[in-house]
């Protein structure tokens, strides 16, 4: 399996998820139906108008339903804003799970954290980032909500990291250790490299190489703090895989767009990250 035949645009899955779910034909009586659409609505306008310059009008144009209906299904715009995080949240979740499992752990190892890489370089994604930090700071009672849902995805994703590195450690690939110290010393580099340093910066951070090779070093640095004996020995034959999953074209071509800049419409502030 290559990278190419695993995940043909990494780097458009939670703003093709958002638009999947606006794409939905619905009936005048199904409110079910369109309170989903209004949250997916939501989502697309907060990704490319910012929080701050999100309009009720526009959600509502982009659900396909008029301003009044939108009122009659979300009274409080703080359970509508809650709501959509909650939405944001599990399609990240989603995202991170279309990763498929590679017949090499290994190797597998390497596209995931590819694939997480392209997800939080995402535009769509930075501006959800963004959203999620005013939210989780308003002076109201949805600051504590707001932090529940967040905190919540983010556990989601944790155990997804979890259960791919405790399969590594089960074929003997990895020593035992702290699966909390090891998915930070995984998972932290690339954030702090894609989410926390857009947000602190509103720029994107630039690696000294390119963007797959530097996903690359961080995996290999990891296998380098809990390998064992068997990955040393096990590494020289999957060396030619591994170098033919960072010189992709789909690969390339997703560090390419994953790293646009995205609209950043919200005031200064120290930035709190996604993870």
């Amino acid at each position: 399996m290559t990278a190419a035949s695993a995940h043909p645009k990494p780097y458009l899955f939670f703003e093709q998820q958002i638009c999947e779910r606006l794409s939905v034909t619905i009936s005048r009586q199904d409110d079910g139906t369109r309170s989903y659409l209004v949250l997916a609505a939501v989502l697309q306008e907060w990704a490319e108008m910012g929080f701050i310059s999100a309009q009720m009008p526009n959600i509502a144009a982009r659900a396909g339903i008029s301003s009044a209906t939108l009122d009659r299904l979300f009274p409080s715009r703080d359970d509508l804003h809650l709501e959509a995080l909650a939405l944001g949240q599990q399609l990240i979740v989603e995202a991170m799970k279309k990763c498929p499992l590679h017949a090499n752990s290994m190797l597998d190892l390497l596209e995931l954290a590819q694939h997480y890489a392209s997800l939080l370089q995402e535009p769509y994604f930075k501006q959800f980032s963004l959203c999620q930090t005013i939210l989780v700071r308003m002076d109201s009672h949805v600051r504590e909500q707001a932090s529940v849902i967040a905190l919540a995805g983010n556990a989601e994703i944790k155990q997804f990291w979890h259960d791919r590195i405790a399969l590594l450690i089960q074929e003997g690939l990895l020593r035992p250790a702290s699966l909390n110290h090891m998915i930070f010393r995984l998972t932290a580099p690339i954030e702090a490299q894609t989410s926390h340093w857009y947000q602190t910066s509103h720029s994107s951070y630039a690696p000294d190489e390119e963007w797959l090779q530097e996903i690359t070093n961080i995996v290999e640095g990891f296998f380098e703090s809990y390998g064992t004996v068997k990955y040393q020995s096990q590494r020289p034959r999957f060396a030619r895989g591994w170098a033919g999953l960072t010189a992709s074209s789909d690969a390339q071509t997703m560090c390419k767009h994953g790293n646009r800049e995205a609209r950043c419409l919200v005031p200064e502030f120290d930035g709190a990250g996604f993870m």
